[in-house]
């Protein structure tokens, strides 16, 4: 397995002077979901469409953002939006093939 295959992004709020921000691939102070996805999970689901399995983990502490980067709003699409539009679209430019579509969805609060 090379380094190409695993990527580590966090969205978080600005770094604070005894913070270190230390092996990240990508940092952003201030983004929408779509500079998220654009970034990093496009990529996947392109990557996804040719076969490959894929993962998005949204991990921190309360109040950090995950609910808002996955389910969005009205002005700013979650992820769960953003890659169902992109899976959505790839099947219907695909008219010589059938797909099934599967997806979990698991959120845990307060470690229950």
């Amino acid at each position: 397995m090379t380094s190409d295959n695993i990527k580590v992004a966090t969205k978080i709020r600005p770094m604070i002077h005894r913070e270190v921000a230390d092996g990240l691939e990508r940092l952003w102070n201030e983004c929408t979901n779509s500079d998220v996805y654009g970034s990093v999970v496009k990529p996947l689901v392109d990557s996804f469409m040719e076969g490959f399995n894929a993962t998005i983990f949204a991990y921190g502490q309360t109040s950090s953002g995950k609910t808002h980067t996955i389910l969005g709003n009205k002005t700013d699409p979650g992820l769960f939006q953003l890659v169902s539009n992109q899976l959505f679209q790839h099947v219907a430019d695909q008219v010589d093939k059938r797909y099934l579509i599967r997806c979990s969805y698991e959120s845990t609060m307060k470690d229950q």
